[in-house]
């Protein structure tokens, strides 16, 4: 097979593993929706109105409540958020290594290697984009380390390959 058809495979491989993984992540954690934290959600305007039958210490007792409410639910979303964005962040990194290291079982077919490994490394990076603001920085680091290491291995070892050798055809 030519060079650049093993290119050409080899990056349709990663991209079409790459949206497998992500469509299997999203499969397994359903992203949570504004919507289904906060459902009357209180915008003070400027120019608030308030019913005409009440007081002004009524109507600012209403705004102040309307403000608790909003605080409240946009805290419970954020914090259902941070923490999907934290399963996201592991799931996908894990993911993402088994995908660079399931290419060590391919390396005779140089596309499909190539392909998993463009795969594993776009979705780790992915999940650190993903997770960068939900985890803390021993976490990152030592994840991080751990793919640089399996990817500097991968390297090394697609290095140590020897070439096959051609047969001189009679």
């Amino acid at each position: 097979m030519s060079k650049a058809l093993n290119a050409v495979l080899g990056i349709a491989i990663g991209i079409i593993v790459f949206i497998t993984l992500i469509a299997f992540i999203n499969v397994l954690y359903a992203e949570p929706q504004f919507d289904d934290f906060c459902d009357n959600t209180f915008r003070p305007d400027p120019i608030y109105s308030c019913a005409q039958n009440i007081t002004v210490g009524e109507c600012r007792a209403d705004v102040e409540k309307g403000m608790a409410y909003d605080h409240e639910c946009n805290d419970t979303y954020r914090e259902a958020q941070d923490n999907y964005q934290s399963k996201y962040f592991y799931t996908a990194a894990i993911l993402g290594l088994i995908t660079v290291l399931a290419s060590l079982a391919t390396l005779r077919k140089i596309h499909i290697a190539t392909g998993l490994i463009l795969a594993g490394v776009i979705l780790i990076f992915w999940s650190f984009i993903i997770g960068w603001s939900v985890t803390n920085e021993l976490t990152r680091f030592l994840l991080a380390l751990l793919n640089a290491v399996v990817i500097i291995y991968l390297g090394f070892r697609l290095s140590n390959e020897k070439p096959k050798k051609k047969r001189k055809r009679k």
